[in-house]
């Protein structure tokens, strides 16, 4: 009888909605699963290469700019 007993409590357990998952997620929560889902997508490495290569084009394009320029250059594709 207590196994039937306990059966029946183990299903009730399971019987949530997909909301109720994120009910107490707050703000912090919810942009720290936004941040893990576009990472797990795979857009952190297209991403990073972007700004690598970006980067390595400045870098390469110095030989005809000032050094006043290059500054300027570097500087903001490094903010990003």
């Amino acid at each position: 009888m207590t196994t039937s007993k306990h059966r029946k409590d183990t299903n009730a357990s399971k019987d949530g909605s997909f909301r109720s998952l994120f009910m107490h997620a707050d703000r912090a929560d919810m942009f720290l699963m936004a941040v893990g889902l576009i990472g797990a997508d795979g857009l952190g490495t297209p991403a990073m290469l972007f700004f690598t290569s970006t980067i390595m084009n400045t870098v390469g394009a110095a030989s005809y700019v000032s050094a006043d320029v290059y500054t300027h250059k570097i500087n903001k594709v490094i903010y990003y």
